[in-house]
Parts: C-alpha cells; sequence; structure tokens
C-alpha cells in the first residue's frame, strides 16, 4: 500500500449534454460498438501520461534497429465514489487476460501491481529485407533491412456493468476496445527523426 499514490492514477468523469465534449478525435477509426455518441454521454477520461515515466522512442540512424517495446499492463479497477480514497478497496475490472510479465516471471512484481489488465507495447518494428527504396522507415545497408515503426498514442476501452440478482454481486466487465475491429491501442506510423516520450498518451 506505500506505492498507492504512484500506481493509482484515477480517472475523471467527462461529457454529458451541455459540454458538447465527446473525446473523439478526426484522425482516429472507432468501432461501432462504442454506440451513438451525438448526445455527448458521460465517459472517464484520464490524461496523466506527463506525469509517468516511460521508455524514449528515437527513431534515427543512430538507435535503429531499436527492436519492439517492453510489454506494458495496465490495469483497470473501481470503486464506489463516497470510498475512492481507500486503496485497498478497489475491484479489478475483470475480462482481462494475465499481464504477460507477470506471467513470464522474469519481472519484479511487486503485490501491488495489477496480476490481469491490457497487455500492449508502446512501439512494435517492423523489417522488410531487401527494400532499399524504405518509404517511411530508414534502410540498413549492412543489413539491407528497412525498418518501420508504428507508435501508440491512445487506449480506449469499453466496460460493462453487470448484476447477478441471485449472488446480490455486481462488477464491471471489459468487453473489448473503442477503436477498429474493438482494438484497445491506437497506433500511428513513426516518421524517421520522430523521437517520443509518450507524455501526450
Amino acid at each position: 500500500m506505500d506505492q498507492a499514490n504512484y500506481l493509482l492514477k484515477k480517472m475523471t468523469i467527462v461529457g454529458g449534454y451541455e459540454s458538447g465534449y465527446d473525446g473523439l478525435e478526426g484522425s482516429v477509426t472507432y468501432s461501432d460498438a462504442i454506440g451513438d455518441y451525438s448526445d455527448y454521454p458521460n465517459f472517464f477520461e484520464w490524461n496523466g501520461a506527463a506525469h509517468v515515466a516511460f521508455p524514449d522512442f528515437d527513431f534515427d540512424i543512430d538507435h535503429v534497429p531499436i527492436g519492439n517495446s517492453v510489454n506494458m499492463c495496465m490495469g483497470l479497477s473501481w470503486i464506489t465514489a463516497k470510498k475512492s480514497s481507500q486503496y485497498d478497496k478497489y475491484v479489478s475490472v475483470k475480462g482481462f487476460n494475465e499481464c504477460s510479465q507477470y506471467v513470464s516471471g522474469r519481472s519484479q512484481w511487486d503485490p501491488d501491481y495489477p496480476q490481469r489488465g491490457l497487455n500492449f507495447k508502446l512501439w512494435s518494428q517492423n523489417m522488410a529485407r531487401g527494400d532499399s527504396v524504405c518509404s517511411d522507415g530508414i534502410y540498413v545497408e549492412s543489413s539491407d533491412i528497412c525498418f518501420t515503426y508504428k507508435v501508440m498514442t491512445q487506449v480506449c476501452l469499453m466496460v460493462k456493468f453487470e448484476k447477478d440478482v441471485e449472488a446480490n454481486t455486481y462488477s464491471w466487465i471489459y468487453t473489448g476496445g473503442c477503436f477498429e475491429d474493438e482494438q484497445p491501442v491506437w497506433y500511428v506510423d513513426a516518421v524517421p527523426g520522430q523521437r517520443d516520450d509518450f507524455k501526450g498518451i
């Protein structure tokens, strides 16, 4: 519990008809599963990445090949508003897979870390041998490989509330991502020379 303030990143409820804010971006393709946003429904949002330390992404000839980023895992939990300051009372949202780094056993995993959550990478690497034209990438002549990358810009998750009347229990369940094909992470093509610290996620 000593890491409560560090690990717990609280989201803010935003939107609402009078706000005129839906959080959607014109450059992003969303899944039809998010439903009709014309009435500006309420939703939860977090924009605190500027205060989180992520690995740096440097897409230049001095750093290529960069490889894939380390595996990341984002847990999601909930509690009623009046108990929001009681870190030990939070309940994990159901429906997530186990965190890959936790399962591997190769990472230090403190008791406060989530064991289930959204697994993702900050960036992914693609290699094309023999592609000397290397559009939107960097060609390394010594290996005859074109390196291109995709970097994440945002995460969007859909959850549903479910109540078991017989057991008198209720929970929130992860149902998929908000983006095209219900993907939870939005990636864009990196541009040679790009440096990203992911503070704008």
